[in-house]
């Protein structure tokens, strides 16, 4: 797949939730480096890149394995990314509070201009596709699996977004 992605000058499309990762280990990733908040910062020890979220992270993982396959210039793109809105009494995190923060910082990282890239792509421009427009009340599965969406079956908004990234973070409810 590599190979056929280098040679068509494609992009690598991949999934990633963050929410997941912290999830299943809160103590040793904060929720606010989850959630691009900014209040703490990972210094990688083998390469010295500092980041700030865990998605640029996670992303540059993925880079670095491509990287170290012989695949150094394949881009990234995002298929799918959220964070859910609501989830069973056990699923720590999953709340409109966290799905709103999380989807307004990601589209305000990746509709800056010039582009922010991760760490170790510093400036270049990621597509992202937000999951999901709609909460799935029907997919089987833990609470988070079905609380997804930025609107309700019936169109309402569950948060306040926008997907230009212009509105100042202090400007939502």
């Amino acid at each position: 797949l590599l190979k056929f992605l280098n040679g068509t000058n494609s992009y690598f499309f991949i999934n990633v939730h963050p929410y997941f990762r912290w999830s299943r280990n809160p103590m040793n990733t904060t929720l606010d480096y989850a959630l691009f908040q900014g209040n703490s910062t990972f210094t990688d020890p083998q390469t010295g890149l500092v980041y700030r979220n865990l998605l640029d992270q996670m992303l540059d993982s993925v880079l670095f394995a491509m990287t170290k396959l012989g695949y150094p210039h394949i881009r990234l793109a995002i298929s799918e990314t959220g964070w859910p809105n609501s989830g069973d009494i056990d699923e720590t995190g999953a709340n409109i509070l966290n799905a709103a923060t999380y989807n307004r910082n990601l589209i305000k990282k990746m509709t800056a201009r010039p582009p922010i890239g991760t760490p170790s792509r510093p400036g270049l421009p990621i597509p992202t596709f937000v999951f999901s427009l709609f909460n799935e009340n029907q997919k089987p599965g833990s609470g988070t699996q079905r609380h997804w969406g930025i609107v309700h079956p019936d169109g309402q908004p569950i948060y306040d977004i926008d997907f230009t990234g212009q509105r100042p973070l202090t400007g939502f409810n």
